[in-house]
């Protein structure tokens, strides 16, 4: 993983097997009747300590604040790996 400026802007270049962190906000709501999953993608960052901070400053917000801390959710992805495998395969490509 490196970390350049460019332009004035922080860019990241990654490598295959890198780990990248995706920080959301995840709760259940209720609308007539139904229990919905309400889901945001607050960002991607190179460290954990980058979403635990987001975290903090997010939780501050309204809208955010309304809920539990335990609703922000950090997920670790590996960069190169495939995390969709099953849902929405053609016919062909099971057959092969």
């Amino acid at each position: 993983m490196i970390l350049e400026t460019h332009n004035g802007k922080g860019v990241l270049y990654l490598n295959r097997n890198d780990v990248i962190y995706a920080l959301y906000h995840i709760y259940d709501s209720k609308i007539d009747g139904m229990i919905i999953r309400e889901t945001k993608r607050i960002g991607f960052y190179a460290t954990r300590k980058e979403c635990e901070e987001k975290i903090i400053k997010f939780h501050k917000y309204i809208g955010f604040r309304d809920y539990p801390i335990s609703c922000f959710k950090i997920l670790e992805y590996r960069v190169g790996e495939v995390y969709w495998k099953k849902e929405f395969i053609c016919e062909k490509e099971t057959e092969q």
